[in-house]
Formats: C-alpha cells, structure tokens, sequence
C-alpha cells in the first residue's frame, strides 16, 4: 500500500516536470512578442515601445508619381498589386507601409498621404511564427484589429488606398529625383537606415523626371505631343553635360548606410514608351542613379522591377 502510494506520487511528479516547463516557455514566448492591443497604438497599430521588444521592424515606403495621366486600367493594376491584404501579408506583422506622393507640389511641402502598421492576423501562418494570436491575446480582438486595418472604420483602410490615387494632377514638374531624396534623408519620415531594421521603397512611376534643372524629356528627345521619343542617355552622359544636376546628386546623397534598404520599382510604362530599348534605358538610367548613391540593386532589371502589362 505504501508502495503504491509513492509510485502514484512518483508519476504526478513526472507529469508536473513535463506540464509546467511547457507552459513557463510558452508564456516567455508571449511576454517576447508586443501584446494586442495592450502594445499597439490604437490609431496607426504600431508598437509604441519598439524598443521593448526583440525583434526587427520594417517600413515600407511606397511613391506614387501622379504628375503624368493615370488611365483607370493603370490605377487597377497599381491597387492590385500594392493595396490588398495578400500583399501585406507578405510581410512580418508590424511592419509600417507608408504612401508619399509625387504631384504638384514641391518635395519638401510632400508629407506622408498614409503611415500605418499592419497588425498581425490572429491566425496561423507558415511564413511568420508571430501571426498568431498568443496566450494572453483574444483572438476575436485580433481578428478585428486587423480587419480595421485592411477595411477601415472611421478612417480609411489600407486595401482602399488605390482610390486616393487619382487619375491625374496638373503638374509643371515631376520632381522624382528630389522626392526620392526627401524619403531616404528627412528625419520625420521616419525612413533613414537608423529608423528601421528593415526598409523597402517602392516607386510607381513612368520615370520621366522634369524640372528646370534636368529633364528627361529633353535628354530622351519626347515631341511636344509626347507621343514618341528616343532613347535615353546613360545617368553617365547626362552628368558629364549637366554639373548642376551632378553636384546636386552628389551632395544630397543619404548620409547613413544602404545596407538594408530594397528598392523595388512598379514601371508605369505609356503609349511613348512601349519601346523596349527606351523601356530599358530609363530604368537603366534610374539603376545608376541608385548605385550612384550608394543603394545595391540587382545587375538585372527583371530582378527589381515590375513592369506593367499592356492594355
């Protein structure tokens, strides 16, 4: 009876050693990970105390150039690629997607059209340990965070961005060169190498840059009707003719390293530049541009752009 009796205790005592361990992992899991929605603010879903948590974070900043007309099927194809839930979610929960604007105005009037985290979903995902909801999270508030996110409520969702587009802005210029610059350095962007871990800049645009101190217009030989035009020069030719813009590139360059920053380009190709030579050589143009500052891209355009289907 005796016996017994200590082989009963025996067996609890090996069932606690196996039970207990799990669960104390399982909630150090939990108190690693931002806790929603006691860790997210309310309003833009980001970690308030980044610093609280190991683990990188990552903004993507997404350009939009509207100076040149934007057809609807263009405006489809640019929200059908960026602006849906299963582009987000290609991406670690927490990442911040912000939206900046080329128009009529001057880069340095430009501010941030949308900055937001995605939450996470709450469900289970082969890509990111961190999707699900943890222990001391309800997975129904979860849900619905992320659906606020995706759809809005008050303000406007992130799937719905490609309405705020719009099909075309009467601009004299289209400062693309300075706009990139105003991301990559000013500080209350929040996109510099020292901000985030992780950084990706997409940029939706045709590429023609225009402004009284270069145009690619002029260097490419457009018609007035911007109906056609030739080849364009190498980033090279175009410097050796215009040291204005060469200092200009040089001295406005990010002062901070590149190592972590992708770029990533959405090419709005028009009816003036279905050529594929010219085709090529702009995006060649823009990938000097990018090494000339300091930004690695892939030796093969197909590897860093995305180019528009005809329609």
């Amino acid at each position: 009876m005796i016996f017994q009796f200590i082989s009963n205790i025996k067996k609890k005592l090996i069932i606690s050693l196996v039970v207990f361990p799990s669960l104390f992992l399982s909630n150090t899991y939990a108190a690693n990970l931002p806790n929603l929605p006691l860790d997210i603010d309310n309003q833009t879903f980001c970690v308030k105390e980044v610093d609280a948590f190991d683990r990188d974070y990552h903004h993507v900043m997404i350009i939009i150039d509207r100076t040149s007309f934007l057809e609807e099927e263009q405006i489809e194809w640019v929200t059908d690629n960026l602006f849906n839930e299963s582009f987000v979610k290609e991406f670690r929960p927490y990442t911040r997607f912000s939206l900046l604007f080329v128009d009529e105005r001057s880069p340095q009037l430009q501010e941030l059209s949308y900055s937001k985290c995605r939450p996470k979903t709450g469900k289970k995902s082969k890509e990111w340990k961190d999707e699900k909801y943890t222990s001391d999270e309800n997975e129904s508030f979860v849900s619905a965070y992320f659906d606020r996110f995706i759809n809005g409520k008050k303000d406007i969702g992130y799937a719905n961005l490609g309405s705020t587009i719009g099909s075309t802005v009467t601009a004299d210029n289209s400062w693309i060169f300075e706009t990139m610059i105003h991301a990559l350095t000013t500080r209350s962007l929040e996109f510099r190498s020292k901000d985030y871990d992780k950084r990706t800049l997409i940029i939706v645009s045709d590429l023609m840059q225009h402004s009284p101190e270069f145009s690619l217009y002029r260097a490419c030989n457009a018609k007035i009707s911007i109906t056609s035009m030739t080849k364009c020069p190498t980033l090279e030719k175009a410097l050796k003719k215009n040291k204005v813009l060469d200092e200009y590139l040089t001295f406005t360059r990010p002062k901070d390293s590149a190592e972590n920053l992708d770029v990533q380009l959405y090419f709005l190709n028009h009816k003036h530049e279905t050529n594929r030579e010219i085709s090529v050589s702009l995006i060649n143009f823009w990938g000097d541009y990018f090494k000339k500052i300091g930004i690695s891209i892939p030796d093969n355009i197909e590897d860093w752009t995305t180019w528009q289907s005809r329609y």
